[in-house]
């Protein structure tokens, strides 16, 4: 469990009656549960106030019962509707229900009879509640579950995302150190005495309402979660729903979430994240809670021009979605390509790593050649794309014997994001013997080569 927003108390809850609490939404963020990171991404926290507070109004407008009342500037005495306001909030008032401690037992288990004993008839549900409208790359399902089980016509998951047949309702622990799905008897026993059915019922009414909402705006909704407290008999959506932290969206085909940070992090930094995945792991084998005290290294701050890309695209999607320019930012279509770039940068990265790993003769190619330059530059310090364009276009240009489709693939990649002119790909031979072994590995990067060519 890890979050980045600030909390204040208004009044306490008790065991029968709510309190009032307020979210404060700062610029902070977090990947892999870390909590928060190094530096901030500027305009995350308003955007993410008023997504919230726009879906929690669409919500109530649906009967969907939630634990919103309104959002307030830093000055405000009392809260209002995000329609009240000239700019973007960043206060959000809520109903406050009881929060019991949690605590751990043994063997990654936790006390949640005490829990519920102590939360009496007024307590937020331990889970998260998740729903899925297709399967991003990013996507855990995939190494939870095959594509037969959900009846799709594949042997395995592909490169791109995967629409499922209907959506599916999933359970995850809330409030335990390390994030886990339960099965549904399992989830019936951490939601007490809240009915899990209507869990599901409701959550599946959020995906409905959020899905038409994106489409309207021009998203696709592919994933998302809410979290909901039980308060003497009733069920009520609480946290924040629908943002682009709790929920993954697409536009024009290119994902807008936090998972874009996420794929930079696997890429940029694999040695932090690989220490993460340690740490749980080792966690887990001396059968204690805190991972984070056992993980060995601590994550880099990002580069400028990425938290650039990531205050854009958290902007210009509020403004997109909510359709109010709440923020002076470009359209979200400037953005799109910015995008891109950074999941095609982890994309390449992967390929160009397994085979140099992979093969002798190419270990030696890239420690003589300019592309060893651009792979240690980009997992060194600065981990700026910019910085080794010249390195790329270097080996673009020199006369090399291409023999292995993977690294015609990794280098083509390679040229099409730093853009060189066709003229120096000519130059070197690289379009005439792309497309037949292209065509073999990755029909789309062939067709798009292809497109480049003007055939």
């Amino acid at each position: 469990m890890a979050t980045v927003k600030r909390f204040d108390i208004k009044r306490e809850p008790s065991s029968t009656q709510l309190g009032v609490g307020q979210f404060i939404f700062t610029d902070k963020y977090s990947v892999f549960d870390w909590g928060p990171m190094p530096d901030t991404i500027p305009h995350k926290g308003a955007s993410l106030c008023v997504m919230g507070a726009y879906n929690f109004e669409l919500l109530a407008a649906n009967d969907i019962p939630t634990h919103y009342r309104g959002v307030s500037m830093q000055d405000d005495t009392e809260a209002t509707t995000i329609a009240a306001h000239d700019e973007p909030p960043t206060q959000m008032e809520i109903d406050l229900a009881q929060v019991p401690e949690l605590s751990y037992l043994r063997n990654q288990s936790y006390d949640y009879a005490t829990y519920h004993e102590r939360g009496e008839t007024n307590y937020v549900i331990p889970l998260e509640i998740v729903f899925r409208n297709r399967v991003p790359v990013g996507s855990s399902l995939r190494s939870r579950r095959e594509p037969a089980y959900f009846d799709l016509p594949l042997d395995e998951w592909p490169q791109h995302p995967v629409d499922l047949p209907k959506p599916i309702v999933e359970f995850s622990t809330k409030f335990e150190e390390q994030d886990r799905y339960v099965t549904r008897d399992e989830a019936a026993e951490i939601a007490g005495i809240a009915n899990l059915d209507r869990l599901e019922e409701i959550a599946k009414s959020v995906n409905e309402v959020l899905t038409a909402e994106a489409q309207k705006r021009g998203f696709t909704h592919e994933d998302g979660k809410i979290e909901c407290l039980f308060h003497n008999g009733m069920i009520k959506v609480a946290d924040v729903v629908g943002t682009f932290d709790e929920n993954r969206f697409a536009y024009d085909g290119v994902e807008i979430s936090k998972e874009a940070i996420r794929q930079y992090y696997k890429s940029a930094d694999t040695e932090w994240v690989n220490a993460v995945s340690d740490a749980k792991r080792s966690a887990t084998e001396a059968d204690t809670a805190d991972w984070r005290t056992l993980c060995e290294r601590h994550p880099t701050p990002l580069p400028d021009h990425v938290v650039e890309i990531a205050s854009t695209f958290y902007a210009a999607g509020a403004n997109q979605y909510t359709g109010t320019q709440w923020f002076d930012v470009p359209h979200i279509e400037s953005v799109i390509e910015d995008i891109e770039q950074i999941v095609q940068w982890n994309r390449t990265v992967s390929r160009l790593t397994w085979l140099a790993h992979s093969q002798t003769s190419l270990t030696r190619f890239i420690q003589h050649h300019s592309l060893g330059l651009f792979v240690e530059r980009f997992r060194g310090p600065s981990r700026d794309y910019r910085l080794v364009r010249v390195e790329v276009q270097n080996c673009v240009r020199s006369r090399i014997q291409v023999g292995n489709p993977l690294w015609l693939l990794a280098l083509w990649d390679l040229s099409d994001l730093c853009e060189p002119s066709l003229p120096d790909l000519n130059e070197v031979g690289l379009l005439r013997v792309a497309p037949p072994l292209l065509r073999a590995v990755h029909e789309p990067v062939w067709l798009r080569l292809m497109h480049r060519q003007e055939y």
